[in-house]
């Protein structure tokens, strides 16, 4: 029997809910046409605020997704992962796979589905966004994963409204803040959904959290609460996308009671570059927060999560070398884990690394390889060998397949584009590229 590459435990295991509160198959599925958004039977959308959650974990689209992937076959859903995986990126499923390997098997999603594709289980992963409050307006953000974009997006675009999926969204002044005009962002303030959900947490064992930025959404210590109040905190990890910006002092309270908590810290380049892309964010604080991550007790750990744009690409082998040359106690130090967490940006188009003239990417690629080279010569001088053996490999690898991606379509129409809202945004934000950046702006200037 051939092997099935399109199996993933996430429809079998997950309930993953959107920021505004729409139910879907996973966060990698709103890279798909439908966003991966489970329907009800009338076309409507499952919405965790007002829907009965078990009856969406049995959704006509997750039953149609777990039959496609017992039958190794291709589903609209997983666009982003297929594309990725013949890149050569490793893919959310690549890891998601691995990561339950214990726990979850092709085999036993085969003997848990029954004909039509329902399972009786409930889920045990949970992905839940609690809005989108957030601290920073990052370059490949967008006001629908961030409030603090708004003002930002009326005087780039002069537009008052964005549109979330298929929803208008109008932004109004409410004295010297912009707000959103809808509640959708808060619809964890309905009390049936927090009803369902505590009925639901025995069986959990993983919580996923991103916002916003997850450590400043209130609703998301109230669900850590509820798990320590339950005595169930102690077989429960929690995992997060953060900007580790800021933690309060009670997180680090409440981290003590759970199994493991996982820390994914959103780090795009070193010093400037960083701050450049995730706006007004300043690296000397998110290096002292790292640092108290490292030195935290033994039940946290924390991995640097890139999003690799145009605005970085070149960029990637001084993060690594950075990487090492910091030598972390837990950063990026448990079994399995690579050098850097990173994930092609796909949306929008025109921060795609795929956008570069064929001069720049050129000029990227021969930095990869100088990378490997430098790795291979250096990374022995930082880290015991077996560390270093691994870095060394995981760099090949990472560096490979993004120079893959870069070059996998031209896409170069859209620089005029790319250009236009960097200077709009340079603009609004009194920032400069050709300072932040000099390399790569000299280089698109050539």
């Amino acid at each position: 029997m051939p092997q099935n590459q399109k199996f993933c435990p996430l429809p079998w295991i997950i309930q993953a809910i959107r920021n505004d509160g729409s139910l879907r198959a996973c966060s990698n599925s709103h890279s798909s046409i439908s966003k991966g958004l489970l329907h009800k039977d009338d076309g409507s959308v499952y919405n965790a605020a007002t829907d009965n959650l078990s009856e969406a974990f049995n959704s006509k689209d997750l039953k149609s997704l777990r039959l496609s992937m017992l039958n190794n076959e291709t589903h609209p859903i997983c666009a982003r992962c297929d594309r990725e995986e013949a890149q050569g990126v490793r893919s959310r499923r690549n890891v998601e796979v691995e990561n339950w390997s214990h726990k979850f098997t092709l085999e036993d999603a085969i003997s848990v589905t029954n004909t039509v594709g329902e399972v009786q289980e409930n889920p045990i992963y949970l992905d839940m966004r609690f809005g989108n409050k957030c601290n920073l307006k990052c370059r490949s953000c967008s006001p629908t994963d961030s409030n603090f974009w708004y003002e930002d997006h009326i005087e780039l675009w002069g537009q008052s409204s964005f549109n979330d999926g298929k929803t208008k969204v109008n932004i109004i002044r409410e004295g010297s803040k912009f707000v959103e005009d809808t509640s959708m962002y808060r619809w964890y303030e309905n009390s049936k959904f927090w009803d369902q959900m505590f009925d639901r947490l025995q069986n959990v064992e993983q919580i996923h959290t991103v916002g916003g930025e997850p450590l400043l959404i209130e609703q998301h210590f109230t669900l850590l609460e509820k798990c320590i109040e339950m005595k169930i905190a102690h077989k429960i990890t929690i995992e997060y996308n953060s900007n580790i910006t800021v933690i309060p002092e009670k997180a680090w309270s409440l981290w003590s009671h759970f199994k493991r908590i996982n820390i994914g810290a959103s780090i795009d380049g070193v010093g400037r570059v960083n701050d450049y892309i995730r706006h007004p964010s300043k690296f000397e604080n998110i290096f002292h927060n790292l640092k108290k991550i490292d030195e935290s007790p033994d039940n946290i750990f924390c991995w640097i999560a890139t999003t690799v744009q145009v605005y970085n690409a070149h960029h990637l082998p001084k993060l690594m070398k950075w990487v090492v040359k910091n030598k972390f106690n837990k950063v990026q130090r448990f079994l399995g884990m690579p050098i850097l967490n990173c994930h092609p940006l796909h949306n929008p188009q025109f921060l795609s690394t795929k956008i570069l003239p064929l001069h720049v990417k050129d000029w990227i690629a021969k930095l990869y390889s100088e990378c490997n080279e430098w790795m291979e010569e250096n990374a022995h001088l930082y880290l015991e060998k077996e560390w270093a053996d691994t870095t060394i490999t995981h760099v090949k690898e990472i560096l490979s397949a993004y120079e893959s991606h870069m070059y996998s379509e031209d896409l170069s129409h859209l620089m005029p584009k790319f250009m236009t809202y960097t200077k709009g945004l340079d603009s609004i934000r009194k920032e400069s590229f050709e300072y932040s950046i000099p390399d790569l702006w000299e280089k698109l200037n050539s």
